[in-house]
C-alpha cells in the first residue's frame, strides 16, 4: 500500500505502439527500474514498450535522485 497518493487529472493510455524514452540509457538503474516496470507487459505479450529515440511521443523513464526510497512519481502530460 502506498504511502501517499497524490490524484491529479489525466490518464494514461497505452497501445502496441508505445514507445518508451530512457533519460540516460547508459545508467544501469534507469534500465533496471524500466526493466522491472515493463517485464509483465512484455511477458504478457501486451506490449512490446520497444525503446524510442522520440521523447515527445514516448513514456520517459529516469531516476532524479528526488523521491524517497522505493518511490516513485507518475507525471502524465500532453508534452
Amino acid at each position: 500500500m502506498p504511502r501517499s497518493v497524490i490524484m491529479g487529472i489525466g490518464s494514461l493510455d497505452l497501445n502496441s505502439d508505445a514507445g518508451v524514452y530512457l533519460t540516460d540509457p547508459n545508467d544501469p538503474k534507469t534500465q533496471e527500474v524500466f526493466d522491472i516496470w515493463a517485464a509483465p507487459y512484455r511477458k504478457s505479450g501486451a506490449l512490446a514498450l520497444s525503446e524510442s529515440r522520440d521523447s515527445d511521443s514516448a513514456i520517459k523513464v529516469g531516476i532524479d535522485g528526488q523521491g524517497a526510497a522505493e518511490s516513485y512519481r507518475l507525471s502524465v502530460t500532453t508534452e
